[in-house]
Parts: C-alpha cells; sequence; structure tokens
C-alpha cells in the first residue's frame, strides 16, 4: 500500500470552517456526555466497544429548527441524510437530539472528505440515516447497512470509535464486490474459525485481527481492518510492521476491491 496522504479539497475544509462558523453563531452549545468508564486509546487492541449515553427521559425537548449539519453532508456530499427512530424489525432507535446531531457533524463531514470523489459516486449511498440508542433487541449497535441505506448511532460516547464506525459500515456497501471468502479464510491459522465464540476468547488477539469483533464473522473482519485503517493509517502501518498476516489481508482487500471496481484505486493509494 501507498504510504503517502493527500491533503484534503479546500472546498470542503471551506465547509468545514463554515459550518464550524455557523455553530458557533447560532450558540447551539456543546453535547454533553455522560459520565462513562474512560476509553480505551486506538493502540490498544484489546479494547472493548464504549457504553452507549442513556437517555435522559426527564429533559425538557429542545427547540425545532433548520439542522445545518444534515444540509453540509447533503450539499458536499449529495447524500440525502435523515434523522429519526423508525427502525423496522427487533431494531429500535430514537430521534437524536439536536445537539446529537450537530456533535456528529465534524466526523461525517472530515471522515467523509477522505473519499475521492469517484469512490462516492460509485458507492451510491442512497440515504444516511442518523439516529440515537440503537438496539437489536438487548443489544446496542453502532451502526448497520440494509442494502444502500447507511444507519449510524450519532449517540456513542467516543469520537475515535464513531469514526471508526463511519468507515466501518461504508465498508460493508463496499464488500458488495463479492470477496473470495476461502482465500480470506486461507489467510487465518489453519484452526480459526469465525465465530461468537471466537470472539469471547480471552488472551491476546491472534495475528491478522484488530479486534474482538473482528472475529465474529469474514465481513466484519474485513469492515473492522478498514475502520483502522481510515481513522489511523499511522498506527496501522505500525501493526502491519509487526503483524504480516494483516499486511497481507489489507493488500487483499485492495486488490479485490480494486480489480472489482477501478475507482477504489485512489482511495487505497491515500492509505
Amino acid at each position: 500500500m501507498s504510504r503517502r496522504f493527500r491533503s484534503r479539497s479546500r472546498s470542503v475544509l471551506l465547509g468545514l470552517v463554515s459550518v464550524a462558523s455557523s455553530l458557533v453563531l447560532c450558540g447551539w452549545g456543546v453535547w454533553a456526555v455522560a459520565e462513562t468508564e474512560e476509553v480505551a486509546p486506538i493502540g490498544d487492541l484489546a479494547r472493548e466497544r464504549p457504553p452507549f449515553r442513556t437517555v435522559d427521559a426527564d429533559r425538557e425537548p429542545e427547540p425545532e429548527g433548520p439542522n445545518l449539519s444534515v444540509l453540509a453532508v447533503e450539499t458536499y456530499f449529495g447524500i440525502p441524510v435523515a434523522y429519526d427512530g423508525a427502525l423496522t424489525g427487533s431494531r429500535s432507535a430514537r430521534v437524536p437530539t439536536r445537539n446529537e446531531l450537530e456533535r456528529a457533524a465534524l466526523p461525517i463531514l472530515e471522515e467523509l472528505s477522505k473519499y475521492p470523489e469517484e469512490t462516492l459516486r460509485w458507492l451510491r449511498v442512497a440515504r444516511l440515516v442518523l439516529c440515537a440508542d440503537l438496539r437489536e433487541g438487548e443489544r446496542p449497535l453502532h451502526g448497520y447497512v440494509s442494502g444502500s441505506v447507511i444507519i449510524l448511532d450519532v449517540s456513542c460516547t467516543s469520537d475515535v470509535c464513531f469514526r471508526e464506525t463511519i468507515h466501518h459500515e461504508i465498508f460493508h456497501v463496499i464488500d458488495r464486490f463479492g470477496i473470495d471468502e476461502s482465500r480470506w479464510q486461507a489467510l487465518n491459522l489453519q484452526s480459526f474459525r469465525y465465530s461468537a465464540y471466537a470472539a469471547a476468547m480471552v488472551g491476546e488477539l491472534p495475528y491478522g485481527f484488530v479486534s474482538r469483533y473482528s472475529m465474529t464473522a469474514p465481513g466484519e473482519d474485513r469492515a473492522e481492518i478498514f475502520g483502522l485503517m481510515m481513522t489511523d493509517p499511522l498506527w496501522f502501518r505500525d501493526l502491519c510492521e509487526l503483524d504480516p498476516v494483516l499486511e497481507i489481508k489489507a493488500e487483499v482487500m485492495r486488490e479485490e476491491a480494486v480489480a472489482y471496481e477501478p475507482a477504489f484505486d485512489a482511495l487505497f493509494a491515500r492509505l
């Protein structure tokens, strides 16, 4: 993989400045995050997903008004944005507060700006749904993908985790190219099998994995790798120096993606 970084476009930077200035002038305040356990640094591969912020049922409703974060994402990236808690099946969520949406605005803008225009066009994301306290039954979720719709929980208490989740879910869209699963499985230790049981094992992570969640399924493995590649490429390169299996996995992801759609070459060249 190329180790070069390319600077973000001047227009996006100016856009970010404009959004930030508008937020200050409107005086919408800073999102107050509830007390939680200290989140481990990104370098700690054994870190657990941070807990979700609890909902204060007695708080007063916030005034309605135009949401600059939604307008900015739609304007700069052409991705329609919705924010509600109306989900289907066993998944549930609530409507995010205005402060939660504004808190998520800058990370979304910054992380999406890492993608070349041709890559975003190819992805054809139909809609970005922003919700809060997302769950499947009793299990908390940080996000998921339904077809070409990406659903993100903006109430995550960790900025690092939220940024990783953005790329994690985007890679589930990219993963439609259908990587050869037998080739992918062959990259792991011969005795390893993806499962919830494997993710629950204690001790050090085996070679080739960046989190315990990545041990649950091949698609989650690739999405976790991609999330780390996009949010902290320098740390990821350091890991590859120590973990040749991880380096090979990243290269296989690049080869398969570029073979399916050449537009991805520009994306991986930035990493």
